[in-house]
């Protein structure tokens, strides 16, 4: 174990940098609403991921995820910096062939990883139910 106490007096080195550090790190940057990072447009992107109204929308379909909805304006902020800065960001989200041959057949037929989970834990309960009555 790496004595950290010595952390704030210089500059870690690679194979100093433990978990206790990086969380107390995570942790001080969350609780300040500040992280600290620098950004080198000539090396960074920002790769802006699945924010799309099914993620987004609030009650738009069961796929909506309140904390991305949440995170929003915080995105739209860092968008913002990396324009100024000229870094690049680039947008991605999923897509299937028209013919849905990629498609999970769960989707195909409307159904969302959620609603599967569900199914998967009501059969679980209910098998557990049987296996006690015998």
């Amino acid at each position: 174990m790496i004595n950290m106490s010595f952390t704030f007096n210089r500059k870690l080195r690679p194979g100093e940098f433990n978990e206790e550090y990086i969380l107390r790190k995570a942790r001080e940057q969350y609780e300040r609403g500040v992280a600290n990072f620098k950004i080198n447009p000539n090396k960074t992107a920002l790769i802006v991921v699945d924010m799309i109204e099914e993620f987004t929308k609030p009650y738009y379909c069961p796929s909506w995820i309140p904390e991305a909805t949440k995170q929003l304006p915080k995105i739209r902020e860092l968008i913002q910096v990396c324009r100024e800065l000229n870094v690049p960001i680039i947008y991605t989200y999923y897509a299937f062939h028209p013919s849905y041959v990629d498609m999970n057949p769960y989707f195909k037929n409307g159904w969302t990883p959620l609603d599967v989970l569900m199914i998967m834990m009501v059969l679980h309960c209910l098998l557990k139910r049987v296996s006690i009555k015998q």
